[in-house]
């Protein structure tokens, strides 16, 4: 812009005068002009001549170079940088390990930098202030990105410097201490590549130093600390942490070398004992405590016994402390918060898994002594063998027995609770642990304590018997100090069991007038007056009897005792100062010098003549609403318009109620007075009565104005709730009926207790959570619901209907109720069972239902046998609850399922089978030696009466075998059995006797076998022998023939593939003639008669008595055609 080809530097000549036109200036360099660079606007800035800024322009090169300064060391200096010609010095703000890398090739230092060096001082001459950013491969410091170029003194004077590598050096790391007065202490300097250096004492403790020492073959460290003479050389290391066992700071924890964030006044020094070398050899006890098994811990490191910061101290670091003492089983809890005001202690970073036997196993990163935040010290609750928690409470240093600080007891310890979370119901818990009724007050114990913190954010129902039954972060965790403590003060067992709240006006000058005192469970106390104001004073007013507040502040006279109240913020409409938002009862940061005080007063004459109207409506129950007070009409604000306000103007106006709140009516007004900040309870019989912003007011947000809708029929419809869209029939976005019309609700305010009321309402007893849901449509009903968590219906909470059109329907609200839990129940033992009934007994739940819902246990039975076993043995719920209707014995499919009982939650046990109706359902007794369940599901109603059912749990079992009646029946049955053996022992007899018939049969048939094949095998052998019979060769012979089939006796037993063929043969033999016949012996043929079997034909009888030869006999073979001729 002014002719010069670039800007050399900018740099400040002093201040100008005149208009300041530019500020926060960024430009890219490539603009023609500043006007087109990025700025405040002309004109703007926050700044002052003092930072007027300059600029040398130039038409030459920059030439850049580098070169080391200052320095007895070739590869090691503080850089210089030519620029256009003139060196300077670097600034080391934005110095680093990349850059060196440039540098030191620009140097012919192949590979580089060893490190970037931050820290050495100048105390005369300014320097390059620019920002370099290299990427490490750069050639040349030009190449870089640079920023822009400028001259600076330097932040604490430290300009940069490198350390590049040479080929084959190594980093040599070594140590010494200067400028003692003795070799053994110093200014620590460490030295690495060959270039000494400072230590800075970040982090810097007694651990590091016995790693110094021993580097030096000293025994050990004796003290440390900060240099009493600084150096003005480089700094190479901070944020060292070593744990003592490593041979050299080069294997510490730490920051890279030459990287730091300090500055030469933090340079460390030690102080070294002469000596063999010792080592750390850590060692723990227990101390300051009457128990064996638990107190404060105190370490032993190199020597020196000292106690322990609570900081960083776990469970699992105690579990390993209390196997160091012996106990196997470890630690109960970690103690945290044992004080003392004298003496140092050891602060260390101890990480241990909880595994180790002992501590210098764990990861102790560095030791170093310190007197610990708020001198919190650790210590630990070993376990023993049999011990349990055996929690108590008690109050102590309090002016009664029923009032003092709260103390804890576990596992044998007592200890304090802080008060994060705190609040009256857990205060409730404690007192009836105390067998008090309740708790009065609680806050913060004026007499703070001094040993163990045991418990932190506590959170209770108030429905627990034990502070350990109460939600927490785990004993002996905690984030707080002893002057969080908390204290209580408990009721007499005769006093009232609601808060009784009430309020009273004291030290006035009237009695209109006066400092604010409210009563809560019967103890008085003030209220302070943080964010007190005429809203809140209203309330105390309309408490009072009076009809307004005219003023709030600070009391003129300051009380004493308690301060019960801080941070109210009432809307105005509340019935009481309890429903107020506020902080917990008896929590306060303030003291009595800011005691609230009001001045009430009656409404004027002319406030009680105020009158309403609706305008800019065809309708007249709906329209704009406009109120007339001392003759002048104006308008309504609708900035807190709701319902309730909508109530008291439909009231004024002749009608029963309202149906609608209505917000946003656009009329354009200007000036004038506005009726604001409007804030109604809904009772009221005049909107004058209502707490508002004054008569005088000419403000209103959005100059929107508020209408309503009055309800015409004098009958308020009634409300409905239902979930939408939800993944489980008790989840999903709240909609709401109300005049035949669903809408839904803006989350906005919509606390807790609102949602417990809904749950209730869709018949369930308690919420697990409110949560942001995909958003609904149509009206949105309520946005601002106030309940404290009692009530039936939101109906009865104390803000009713209203259009709330300030809110969308991304804002709508969301809920997850929590079912009723499933009963829990057992069997009264093997007792308990009998051939027709089974007691069962009821475990107590933890589940909190309230009085303003019943809860009743719903009984089935189920009767099965063992093949339904078998296929649904998994089956959960019985028939009778599956198909969605009471089933009962009469109405139960195939008798194998029915309901029999409805008894109430709070029952403790059953008998099944009585015989006995309960609720309708008649309990049928059951048969004896047969397979039962048992199923039990809680059952809750909606508003609407509609039943809500528990998850079911069963318990199964037989009944037992019906007994014997009488003697003579066990006569019968005994002579029944007896004819039963009989007839068996009988059976057997007759069964044995067939079994020996046929074994004897058998062993006759094989006998007659085995004779027959001897004789045949003796026959066989007498041919063999010559015994034949004598030959008549005179005697003719009459051939006898007949075919026979071939099969011997044995050929029955074969099997038929086994059985040879048969075969056909021709019986030939000689039969004996009379000696006087000579006749010629013929062959003649025979048929068989009938009667004679074809085998053994007639021919052949009478041969047994006739001698021959078995030579006579001859056996041929015939073919089946000679054999069929034969025939």
């Amino acid at each position: 812009m002014l002719g010069f080809a670039r800007a050399y530097i900018t740099k400040r000549f002093g201040p100008g005068t005149g208009q300041i036109w530019l500020d926060d200036v960024s430009c890219k360099g490539t603009e023609t002009s500043i006007d087109k660079c990025r700025h405040g606007g002309w004109g703007h800035h926050n700044c002052d001549h003092s930072e007027d800024i300059g600029v040398v322009c130039t038409n030459g090169t920059p030439n850049i170079a580098v070169r080391m300064a200052n320095s007895s060391l070739p590869h090691a200096a503080r850089i210089e940088i030519r620029y256009h010609g003139v060196w300077k010095s670097l600034c080391d703000g934005y110095w680093s390990l990349q850059d060196s890398h440039v540098v030191c090739r620009m140097f012919s230092y192949t590979d580089g930098a060893a490190f970037a060096i931050q820290g050495y001082q100048s105390t005369t001459g300014d320097a390059w202030d620019t920002q370099i950013s290299c990427s490490g491969t750069e050639t040349s410091i030009d190449k870089c990105k640079i920023r822009h170029w400028g001259e600076s003194d330097c932040s604490s004077d430290y300009r940069a410097g490198v350390v590049c590598l040479s080929k084959g050096q190594v980093p040599n790391v070594a140590v010494r201490l200067v400028n003692g007065s003795t070799p053994n202490q110093g200014r620590l300097e460490v030295r690495y590549y060959g270039v000494w250096g400072t230590v800075c004492d970040d982090y810097w403790g007694i651990s590091n130093a016995h790693v110094v020492c021993h580097m030096l073959n000293y025994s050990k460290a004796l003290t440390t600390g900060t240099a009493s003479k600084p150096w003005s050389g480089p700094i190479l290391l901070d944020d060292v942490m070593c744990n003592g066992f490593e041979d050299s700071l080069e294997n510490c924890q730490k920051r890279g070398w030459g990287q730091h964030d300090c500055y030469h006044g933090e340079d460390v020094e030690v102080t070294c004992e002469y000596g063999p070398r010792v080592y750390p050899n850590i060692s723990v006890r227990l101390v300051n405590s009457s128990f064996p098994h638990a107190g404060q811990i105190e370490m032993r490191y190199f020597g020196v016994w000292k106690p322990f910061c609570d900081g960083s101290w776990t469970k699992k670091d105690a579990n390993v402390a209390c196997r160091m003492l012996g106990y196997s089983q470890g630690a109960a809890l970690p103690v945290r918060g044992y004080q003392s005001t004298t003496g140092d202690a050891w602060e260390t970073r101890i990480t241990c898994r909880g595994t180790e036997t002992s501590i210098e196993k764990c990861s102790n990163i560095y030791w170093k002594q310190s007197n610990c935040h708020d001198n919190n010290r650790a210590g630990v609750v070993c376990l023993t063998s049999g011990q349990d928690s055996n929690v108590a409470v008690r109050l102590v240093d309090g002016n009664k027995p029923n009032q003092g600080r709260v103390e804890v007891r576990y596992y044998g310890v007592w200890g304090t609770v802080c008060d994060d979370y705190w609040g009256i119901n857990n205060a409730h818990v404690v007192c009836r642990m105390l067998n008090y009724s309740k708790a009065l007050w609680t806050g913060g114990a004026k007499v703070k304590g001094s040993g163990p913190i045991l418990l932190d954010n506590v959170y209770c129902s108030g429905y627990e018997n034990s502070l350990e039954s109460c939600w927490n972060v785990g004993w002996g965790e905690h984030n707080c100090g002893h002057y969080e403590d908390v204290g209580v003060t408990c009721a007499n067992e005769t006093k009232a069991q609601n808060p009784d709240v009430a309020v009273r006006l004291m030290n006035g000058s009237t009695r209109n007038e006066g400092r604010v005192e409210v009563r809560y469970y019967g103890l008085w106390g003030t209220v302070c007056d943080d964010r007190w104001g005429l809203a809140d004073a209203h309330v105390v007013c309309r408490m009072l009897n009076y009809s307004k507040a005219s003023w709030a502040g600070t009391a003129k006279i300051i009380g004493s005792g308690p301060i019960v109240l801080d941070e109210v913020q009432c809307r105005g409409n509340e019935k009481s100062i309890e429903y107020c938002p506020k902080d917990k009862w008896g929590w306060h940061n303030c003291l009595h010098s800011e005691d609230a005080g009001v001045k009430c007063e009656m409404l004027s004459k002319e406030e009680i003549k105020v009158t309403a109207r609706l305008i800019g409506a065809d309708h007249n129950h709906i329209g704009i609403v406009e109120v007339n007070y001392n003759g002048t009409w104006r308008p309504v604000c609708d900035d807190t318009w709701d319902i309730l306000d909508a109530h008291v103007v439909c009231r004024m106006l002749g009608y029963k109620a309202a149906l609608l709140g209505i917000k946003g009516y656009r009329v354009r007004k200007e000036t004038g007075p506005w009726m604001g900040n409007v804030e109604c309870s809904g009772n009221e019989k005049l909107i004058s009565e209502c707490y508002h912003r004054g008569w005088n007011n000419t403000w209103c947000p959005g100059k929107l104005y508020a209408g309503v809708m009055c309800n015409i029929t004098n009958e308020l419809p009634q409300a409905q709730v239902r979930l939408e869209e939800g993944n489980s029939p008790n989840s999903g976005r709240v909609a709401i009926r109300y005049g035949n019309l669903w809408g839904t609700i803006c989350r906005d305010e919509i606390d807790i207790n609102a949602a417990r009321v809904m749950c209730r309402m869709l018949g369930y007893p308690g919420l697990h959570y409110k949560y942001n849901f995909k958003p609904g449509s149509g009206a949105i009903w309520l946005m601002s619901l106030e309940c404290d968590g009692t009530e039936k219906s939101i109906t009865d909470c104390r803000l009713g209907w209203g259009n709330a059109t300030t809110c969308s329907h991304d804002r709508d609200v969301a809920i997850m109720c929590k079912k009723a839990e499933a009963p829990r129940f057992k069997i009264n033992g093997t007792n308990g069972i009998t051939d027709s009934t089974v007691i069962i007994l009821f475990k107590r739940t933890q589940q909190s239902i309230g009085t303003q819902m019943k809860r009743v246990y719903q009984v089935a039975v189920e009767k099965r046998n063992l093949e339904k076993n078998l296929q649904s043995d998994g089956q959960t719920e019985p028939s009778a609850f599956i198909d969605d209707v009471n089933v009962t014995m009469k109405t139960s499919k195939v008798n194998n399922s029915y309901i029999a009982a409805e008894i109430l939650g709070s029952s403790s046990s059953l008998k099944i089978g009585d015989g006995q109706y309960y609720r309708n359902y008649y309990n049928a007794p059951l048969e004896p030696g047969c397979q039962y369940r048992v199923y039990v599901r809680a059952v809750t109603k909606t508003v609407e009466k509609k039943p809500i059912y528990s998850d079911t749990t069963f318990v199964a079992f037989v009944t037992k075998r019906q007994a014997i009646a009488n003697k003579a029946t066990s006569g019968m049955l005994a002579r029944r059995n007896s004819l039963e053996a009989a007839v068996i022992v009988l059976s057997i007899f007759i069964c044995i006797l067939i079994l020996i018939g046929i074994g004897y049969y058998g062993w006759c048939y094989l006998r007659r076998k085995r004779a027959f094949q001897e004789k045949s095998k003796t026959e066989m052998s007498g041919q063999s022998q010559g015994n034949k019979l004598p030959e008549t060769d005179n005697e003719p012979s009459t051939p006898h023939y007949q075919p026979l089939s071939y099969p011997s006796v044995q050929d029955n037993t074969m099997d038929e593939k086994q059985k040879p063929a048969k075969k056909l043969l021709k019986v030939v033999y000689r039969k004996k003639e009379p000696e006087t016949s000579s006749a010629s012996i013929v062959p003649e043929r025979h048929e068989p008669s009938k009667s004679q079997s074809p085998y053994f034909p007639s021919d052949f009888s009478g041969i047994e008595n006739q001698s021959f030869s078995l030579s006579d006999i001859t056996l041929q073979e015939l073919s089946p055609s000679q054999a069929e001729q034969e025939s």
